[in-house]
């Protein structure tokens, strides 16, 4: 009787946890990983995917970008059930004056 219910647990376990996971809203592809535009001021780029760990149906494909000037860009798309998506630029020189538009080219 024991082991007829750990076996029971064994098995059922791991499909209780999967019948908790709803679908995704946004279906894997949505996000479509083409090259950045500008590409005169592009030296490289990588696309990489990847999932969360807590939440492991949320896709994260994320978008790294090398500047020929030698700034780079990390944009983050999460989705699942959300969409929400993260930019970080790192400047390689540190100049007192940001100009947005000298960046933009």
């Amino acid at each position: 009787m024991n082991k007829l219910l750990i076996v029971i647990l064994v098995l059922g376990l791991p499909l209780a946890a999967l019948a908790d996971e709803t679908e995704c809203a946004f279906p894997v592809g949505m996000v479509k990983q083409l090259p950045p535009p500008n590409a005169a001021a592009v030296a490289a780029y990588q696309w990489s995917t990847g999932h969360d760990k807590e939440f492991r149906l949320e896709h994260i494909p994320t978008l790294r970008i090398l500047y020929k000037n030698g700034d780079i860009a990390v944009i983050r798309h999460r989705h699942c059930i959300f969409y929400k998506f993260e930019i970080n630029y790192f400047r390689n020189s540190q100049a007192d004056d940001l100009d947005a538009k000298a960046i933009a080219t």
